[in-house]
């Protein structure tokens, strides 16, 4: 699968270009603007900065590639920016350079990708607003009754003066 989530552009207006230009380039020169929209190690890093958030939205299929492409502006941002804070992360270790002091923001984007994974977060998509949550439909006694599924001696605890009734 493509990704469609973030491209060079996306992390461009999101981060620095100079750092940017810095942490992909391996013989020590400073790559321009125009040079990173086409570097290979950045699109690399954002593919499995995006390879990572398609695994959490996937998880017990709870978002499907064709619902993912049908999502509202909000919601693509929203993914577009855990994409991008987990690609200048993936591009920093590349280098062997610390990330937690210049980017505190990436440990709120695990934490809501995480959240996306087990469903206490949701994407702005119909029939997803209780996603992760189980449902189950159990007959009401009633309709067991009705149904002939239960006896009128259905009781396992004894009555108050009516003694065992099973």
């Amino acid at each position: 699968m493509a990704n469609n989530l973030a491209q060079p552009s996306d992390l461009l207006l999101r981060f620095d270009s100079t750092l940017l230009g810095q942490v992909v380039n391996d013989h020590g020169q400073q790559q321009t603007p125009t040079a990173l929209l086409t570097n290979a190690a950045l699109q690399a890093a954002l593919d499995d900065a995006a390879g990572t958030v398609y695994a959490a939205l996937y998880v017990a299929y709870k978002y499907t590639a064709a619902e993912l492409s049908t999502l509202d502006s909000p919601s693509t941002s929203l993914l577009t920016r855990l994409v991008c804070d987990l690609a200048i992360v993936m591009l920093c270790q590349r280098r062997g350079y610390s990330y937690d002091d210049k980017y505190p923001m990436v440990g709120l984007s695990l934490e809501m990708i995480q959240q996306l994974r087990n469903g206490e977060r949701v994407l702005n998509l119909a029939g997803n607003e209780s996603a992760g949550l189980s449902a189950s439909v159990h007959p009401s006694i009633c309709l067991q009754e009705r149904i002939g599924l239960v006896t009128a001696d259905y009781h396992m605890f004894p009555m108050r003066g009516a003694g065992w009734r099973y």
